[in-house]
């Protein structure tokens, strides 16, 4: 891939856009829908999450690249970027979204999904009105080849597990460019450690523009990641090279909530790889996490088994959140 980094002032623009879009998502009123339908969507994502996906696709992307969907569950967030991009792009032509979702989820009795359930023909419903914007890709990340051309916005909601984070920084990572965005559904839930690590490892050239319903983190591309994003199998980083990039990342945040995640994600990838590190971290973690927040998500930590964490017992569905809580 080629690219090269943009003049200051094009980069500082679209900085300036998906700042915009950021703060249009953490400050809409509750009861105002970003478009028609918005909060009757079948999604996990809060409410600033889905009008963040829908505010990007209207008013940032710009269509020199694709708009890639890792992972999907029912629709709620193609439905988002689906919307944005037809209503942003009226009289031009479309980006394609390209969707890629294993369909065959867990229980979740909240949304009548039962274990073992192909969701496809459900998320086809939720999808009908922007079907023709998508090119869905049904199965594991690995047994499909990434769009051929540039990734303009990458959506990544599939990191439950360390090997994902490898298909997505080779897969997808590497086909941003300079002006990409990034949105890490993941990036503030203790339980995607993976998100964290690599995210840590490309800092220098990314722009943090913000977080939207302390769970998505958005990131603007300001130099290419390709060389670094495949450089390794992430998935297979030893649990001291991990953790010390996690740990690098919490000292660039100050905000406490925010901070204390990031190391309560720390906690969480101990407990998976070291006993003994997850003791220590443990007691640390019980002297440092003040307030309702941290203290529930340390409770979820020390509750939390090895099979990873977000799954229907451990992440409820989101409810309209408070943005500076």
């Amino acid at each position: 891939m080629t690219s090269t980094v943009p003049e200051p002032a094009l980069l500082e623009a679209r900085v300036a856009a998906v700042t915009e879009a950021v703060a249009r998502a953490r400050h809409q009123p509750a009861d105002d829908e970003p478009f028609p339908g918005a909060h009757a969507l079948p999604t996990m994502l809060a409410r600033e999450e889905v009008t963040l996906l829908h505010g990007l696709a209207r008013d940032v992307v710009e269509g020199w690249g694709d708009v890639v969907e890792l992972g999907t569950f029912l629709g709620g967030s193609t439905v988002a970027l689906g919307t944005g991009l037809r209503e942003g792009r009226s009289g031009r032509p479309l980006p394609r979204i390209h969707t890629y979702d294993l369909f065959v989820q867990e229980a979740w009795p909240s949304f009548g999904v039962a274990a073992g359930e192909n969701v496809l023909p459900r998320w086809e419903a939720t999808v009908a009105d922007v079907r023709d914007l998508v090119d869905v890709h049904v199965g594991p990340l690995a047994a499909h080849d990434a769009p051929g051309g540039p990734v303009e916005l990458l959506f990544v909601d599939v990191v439950k597990q360390a090997s994902t984070m490898t298909e997505t920084m080779h897969g997808f990572v590497t086909l941003t460019r300079p002006g990409s965005v990034i949105v890490h559904q993941d990036m503030f839930h203790w339980g995607s450690p993976w998100v964290l690590t690599t995210v840590s490892a490309l800092w220098d050239r990314l722009v943090y523009v913000g977080e939207v319903a302390r769970a998505s983190g958005v990131l603007v591309v300001a130099e290419p990641l390709d060389d670094l994003a495949d450089a390794v199998d992430w998935g297979a980083l030893s649990t001291s090279s991990q953790l010390a990039l996690i740990d690098a990342l919490a000292d660039r945040f100050e905000h406490p909530t925010l901070r204390g995640t990031i190391e309560l994600a720390a906690l969480f990838l101990a407990k998976l790889t070291d006993p003994t590190l997850y003791e220590h971290r443990l007691r640390q973690a019980r002297a440092t996490a003040h307030g309702p927040r941290l203290t529930r998500y340390l409770a979820e930590v020390e509750a939390a088994d090895g099979h990873g964490a977000l799954r229907p017992g451990s992440r409820p569905v989101p409810r309209p959140k408070d943005p500076h809580a």
